[in-house]
């Protein structure tokens, strides 16, 4: 069995020292899948330095989030929050290119490097994931009140654009 922790090791934007949480928790397909993304979208992404940005072992996600590691469900994390150093909307267009199964954007969200102002650092985050659904793929955001919008219908996806455009 492939793990990924082999994966990592032959992975060409990414390392262990990264914020993978337990790497022997985390599939090694969102390990493949993020670095070939990342070689297309040709700007760097960031793990999320948030606690759980892959394999999240606390509660600081929804209830059945691919953070988790749900019995009977999945036997391994299949989910990361990036932080592109790109413009958000290109970074969402080319996500949407590749075999994300979830694909959530936070276009309000920080990522707060050393010596930067969190002012200065909006650049908005996605979370990718490779849940096994292959035939169906849930999109949403979260707005300014951290507020869950989903994306049913062609409106939904235009609104989305919008806002990506305008805080992204």
């Amino acid at each position: 069995m492939i793990t990924a922790r082999e994966t990592i090791k032959k992975a060409q934007f990414f390392d262990l020292s990264e914020n993978w949480g337990n790497i022997d928790m985390v599939h090694y397909r969102l390990i493949e899948v993020m670095d070939v993304y990342r070689k297309f979208l040709g700007s760097r992404i960031h793990l999320s330095p948030v606690e759980g940005a892959v394999h999240s072992e606390n509660k600081n996600h929804t209830d059945k989030s691919w953070h988790y590691v749900i019995p009977g469900r999945n036997k391994f994390s299949r989910a990361a929050d990036v932080f592109p150093d790109c413009e958000l909307y290109e970074a969402f267009i080319m996500a949407l290119r590749f075999n994300f199964t979830g694909i959530g954007v936070y276009p309000y969200a920080h990522y707060e490097d050393k010596g930067i102002k969190k002012e200065d650092t909006t650049r908005g985050m996605l979370h990718l994931d490779l849940r096994t659904a292959p035939n169906f793929r849930v999109i949403w955001w979260m707005d300014l009140n951290k507020k869950y919008h989903y994306v049913n219908n062609v409106n939904d996806f235009d609104k989305l654009i919008s806002i990506i455009k305008q805080n992204g």
